[in-house]
């Protein structure tokens, strides 16, 4: 089965954590796939199609990708860039691929304020400000 790593195309270079993680998937018999956060083009025609763009083609079909891990949204020049980025992830998901950190709790874990409110959300104590 495939399993998918998600990140962006313009990290220029598979860092070690990446690796690791396509060994783990490769020693329980599966197939890493790497995954391009930033080169997925989404049809909303009929249901969601997600297809992965590289170089002027759409050529990589990952619409039925079972699972995936979400490692890198890649660098970000702007908000609309992040936005899209994000959906992209969470129109994966929506098309039944299981994420294994979740989009949303991604975000909120990335985000200390973010966090902070969860906690709060939650009952749970959250650190005072320095």
């Amino acid at each position: 089965m495939d399993i998918g790593i998600l990140r962006a195309y313009d990290l220029d270079w598979t860092p070690e954590e990446v690796r690791d993680l396509e060994d783990a998937i490769r020693s329980r018999g599966h197939s890493p796939k790497r995954v391009y956060v930033d080169l997925l083009r989404i049809d909303l025609g009929k249901g969601i199609k997600i297809r992965q763009q590289i170089g002027h083609h759409l050529d990589d079909d990952v619409t039925g990708l079972p699972g995936a891990v979400l490692r890198h949204m890649g660098t970000i020049r702007d908000f609309e860039q992040f936005h899209y980025r994000i959906w992209a992830a969470k129109a994966m998901e929506r098309a039944g691929t299981v994420i294994s950190n979740p989009v949303d709790a991604w975000v909120t874990a990335g985000d200390k304020f973010a966090t902070g409110l969860e906690l709060a959300r939650q009952g749970l104590p959250v650190p005072p400000p320095p």
